[in-house]
């Protein structure tokens, strides 16, 4: 009787099958449902809960990065499995437990690197270290990358400058120039970047990959990674680039109703293979730690572009610039596959 005056709508007794459990839990969701007035609090939604988790990650890493520290580690803090852990850092901070781990160490070592009484081999060891040869390739590879983006930066900040410019002395007025530089940065270029999104997500995941198998010795590992992504560039480079030749023009019309973006497309259909070889494999050589050849290639290939913006668009126009960006492109996608199949070569060694 006074489980009737309580409301009960279901008894069950031990043990209970679980077809049983699950007809009294849908016949009470239907009961709950038909309740009139009832306001029931909405679910909390599903990224909050994920970003509680991944904040409660970072700061466990902040905390213990001095620690022989495990993903396993840190998911048990979070009570969640390490292979939801890895999936949330990778959605919420693009990176793995590992890069997160790697740069939290490096910052505290910048701050460590302060006192000129500490060695090397001391600092590495208070962040986390116990092999100083090892803490050096990741303080190699994580530090010199703002700084090298900051010049990069700079260097196409000064050729999206004067490009305009260049084509003023070229003849066209001001509004001209604007107007076709705009149409290869804001319509053309777009359209042949977007396939580089594969490729570009490869490369963040080759980065952590290939830093490990070089830091276990694992050459075999690193070899795979060189030869395939050649092999996947070249496929996906030489297929965008006959889909561009065949459709660029009636893209360009149908897209921007422009028949210079069109034009624009069929030129730089071409630099396909180069770019995506060049982003690929910029990457491999990043995690086998090469990122002052890799900042030395994009800066050569730069200064190289910004020749034939300061000599070849005053000469011929636009165009002058495109062959720039196929000539920066191919020397660019030369030295890192030469770089690349000669860390390949010497592994078989």
């Amino acid at each position: 009787q006074r489980a009737i005056r309580l409301g009960v709508a279901r008894f069950l007794l031990k043990p209970s099958k679980m077809d049983e459990i699950e007809e009294a839990l849908t016949f009470m969701t239907g009961v709950l449902d038909r309740l009139p007035g009832e306001e029931r609090a909405e679910p909390e939604p599903e990224d909050a809960a994920n970003s509680f988790i991944v904040r409660q990650a970072r700061a466990y890493i902040a905390g213990h990065c001095a620690e022989k520290l495990s993903l396993q580690e840190v998911a048990d803090h979070c009570f969640v499995s390490q292979w939801h852990l890895s999936k949330l850092l990778n959605r919420h901070q693009g990176q793995t437990f590992y890069d997160l781990l790697n740069a939290e160490r490096v910052r505290r070592a910048k701050e460590l690197l302060e006192d000129p009484a500490l060695r090397i081999s001391e600092i590495a060891e208070r962040v986390g270290y116990a092999d100083t040869a090892h803490f050096s390739r990741v303080f190699k590879k994580l530090e010199p990358l703002s700084a090298n983006r900051l010049v990069l930066n700079l260097l196409q900040s000064i050729e999206a400058i004067y490009i305009p410019n260049k084509l003023m002395a070229y003849g066209l007025n001001n509004a001209d120039a604007l107007g076709v530089y705009g149409v290869l940065t804001g319509m053309s270029l777009p359209l042949i970047l977007f396939p580089s999104a594969i490729t570009n997500s490869i490369s963040v995941l080759l980065l952590p990959i290939v830093s490990e198998a070089d830091a276990s010795g694992n050459t075999g590992a690193v070899k795979r990674a060189i030869v395939t992504s050649i092999r996947c560039c070249l496929l996906l480079g030489f297929g965008c680039t006959a889909l561009f030749l065949l459709l660029g023009r009636p893209a360009g019309r149908l897209l921007f109703h422009s028949e210079l973006a069109g034009s624009f497309i069929l030129t730089l259909s071409f630099i396909c293979p180069f770019m995506y070889i060049a982003s690929t494999l910029g990457s491999i050589l990043n995690g086998l730690g090469k990122t002052a050849q890799t900042f030395l290639y994009s800066v050569v290939s730069l200064l190289l572009r910004l020749l034939f913006v300061f000599i070849a668009i005053p000469h011929y126009g636009i165009k002058g610039y495109l062959w720039g960006m196929l000539t920066s492109q191919m020397l660019q996608t030369l030295l890192c596959t030469v770089s690349a199949l000669h860390i390949s070569h010497r592994s078989q060694m």
